[in-house]
């Protein structure tokens, strides 16, 4: 083998191993951008299924607390888009925080009440707005503020 062949020979081995170094490198590329991504369940944060096969996430659908919006998941009553939440239990925790949240609510709300003093005179009868204001707190529509308001108006 001559010296003219070894270095041909050399020159091939430095191509080749040049064209292994980059293949090598496209991938290791694609391997770490394939690890950055861990496809989870984005309602609850589980690895072993996605959001669509998930009950509780169609069941909060139908009960009318989340919906579609723009084509992502917000609260019904606000439509407010839901944060991700990743790694802190996902949107499934946001929502039972907000149920939680509008539960201690309703029942602050159920729990006030107000002294009426039959000041007033004339032919104004208390009972009727006291009555009115209690009917229209059952049915949802009288907020905690306004309800106080109502019974300082009383």
């Amino acid at each position: 083998m001559g010296m003219e062949e070894i270095i041909q020979r050399m020159q091939d081995l430095q191509i080749k191993l040049a064209r292994l170094e980059e293949n090598t490198s496209k991938n290791n590329s694609k391997n770490i951008s394939k690890q950055r991504y861990i496809r989870r369940c984005i309602w609850c944060d589980d690895a072993s299924y996605t959001r669509k096969d998930y009950n509780e996430f169609n069941n909060m659908i139908r009960q009318g607390i989340i919906c579609w919006k723009d084509g992502k998941i917000a609260l019904k009553d606000r439509e407010d888009l839901l944060q991700t939440n990743f790694g802190k239990g996902r949107m499934r925790a946001l929502v039972q925080n907000y149920l939680k949240e509008r539960k201690t609510a309703t029942r602050e709300s159920a729990s006030y009440g107000a002294r009426v003093d039959d000041d007033l005179g004339g032919s104004t009868k208390t009972s009727e707005f006291w009555a009115s204001a209690i009917s229209t707190m059952k049915e949802g529509k009288l907020s905690r503020e306004a309800l106080l308001r109502t019974a300082a108006t009383i």
